[in-house]
């Protein structure tokens, strides 16, 4: 067991820890957004009105549904994968969260395309995961 002392509680955060961070926090951003998103969306369904509107809504509504659940899914898993990487100190959850999140693009692109602030912070979140990898994997070679 370690002592904490004032050099242990003071020790700065080795530079993926600080890339980790950021990436973890970006991540959580996402889904806030994405979730209040699909929140949005589905309150807008409920307008009274025209018979044919409330069910073109409603057809809209589950189509990004189905499109923004895949993704949602996967980020989902992506996140928790980067706080897994966070506790573990070991390269490799940085790299699955990457490649899960790059997954989740593919499959939200079209939604991505047309919510552009969800595309700004995802791109960020991806290069990050891998940037965290390449860092975590050259301070355990160390």
């Amino acid at each position: 067991m370690t002592k904490l002392n004032a050099k242990t509680i003071n020790k700065p955060l080795s530079s993926f820890r600080k890339v980790a961070i950021i990436q973890l926090l970006l991540s959580l951003l996402h889904l806030i957004i994405l979730i209040s998103e699909l929140k949005n969306l589905s309150s807008g369904v409920t307008s009274a009105g025209d018979p044919f509107s409330t069910a073109g809504n409603m057809l809209l509504l589950g189509a990004t549904a189905s499109v923004m659940k895949r993704h949602l899914i996967l980020f989902i898993l992506g996140t928790i994968f980067s706080v897994v990487g966070l506790f573990m100190k070991k390269p490799w959850p940085y790299l699955t969260s990457a490649i899960i999140d790059t997954v989740s693009l593919v499959f939200g692109l079209t939604m991505l395309l047309a919510a552009p602030i969800l595309l700004v912070i995802l791109i960020p979140v991806i290069v990050l995961g891998y940037v965290a990898y390449s860092k975590a994997k050259k301070e355990i070679r160390a």
